[in-house]
């Protein structure tokens, strides 16, 4: 039985190259330029960074998860939760990087710095997004909480996309009129729960509930402590 975030941390990057491989369809011959493409931007963008919302998965997962069901074929499938929804944020972070204009992140050139003037990031980030639900419903389609684990991640994109607009909007509004009141705690509390707070305390969690087949009834109601 795995146990600590460093444990889930190495899970995930063994499972990586599998949940890159499942996230694009790769048997048609007139996409190949696009395929390579999108392993060059997973592999640039995704596994060198913090993963918080994907140890959170395993770890959950570890601690409600029965220890006979813990397996490899289970652990196994956490893992590739796990990198559905840090590809979903590796998206959301590659997008903030193109909107706000930053020129390096983890260490390195941001990934649209890397690309020819002619070229977007926003395809690979639409890829990698979408890629996540393929590489979903590769896996848990005949799970017994499917429906559920795919609301769950189409309202995952959708609070980050809607946090990433507000965050957008703010920043714009300041720069053009520098109101002080654009930056009150109470907008500062609106993007945060939508781009951090919904994808680490929400989905997360709710995702491992899922995948164990515990009574999410048990969460909800103190769900309202992260809002």
């Amino acid at each position: 039985m795995l146990t600590t975030c460093v444990d889930s941390l190495k899970l995930m990057m063994y499972h990586y190259p599998f949940s890159i491989r499942d996230s694009i369809p790769r048997h048609d011959s007139e996409v190949t330029d696009v395929v390579k493409r999108f392993d060059q931007f997973c592999y640039y963008a995704g596994p060198e960074r913090e993963l918080y919302v994907g140890t959170i998965v395993l770890d959950c997962y570890q601690v409600i998860e029965s220890a006979d069901n813990l397996t490899v074929k289970n652990l196994r499938l956490a893992s590739i939760l796990a990198w559905v929804f840090e590809n979903i944020t590796t998206g959301c972070i590659v997008g903030d990087d193109l909107l706000d204009g930053h020129g390096v992140r983890w260490n390195k050139p941001c990934w649209h710095k890397t690309l020819p003037a002619n070229q977007t990031s926003f395809l690979d980030i639409k890829k990698i997004q979408t890629g996540a639900k393929l590489l979903l419903c590769k896996y848990f389609r005949n799970h017994p909480n499917f429906p559920q684990l795919l609301n769950l991640i189409c309202e995952f994109v959708h609070c980050i996309h809607l946090g990433q607009t507000v965050d957008f909007n703010l920043s714009e509004a300041f720069r053009k009129t520098r109101d002080g009141d654009l930056l009150k705690m109470e907008n500062y509390k609106t993007l945060v729960m939508y781009k951090t707070g919904f994808p680490l305390y929400v989905a997360a969690p709710l995702g491992a509930m899922y995948l164990a087949n515990f009574d999410t009834h048990r969460y909800f109601p103190s769900k309202h402590i992260f809002e």
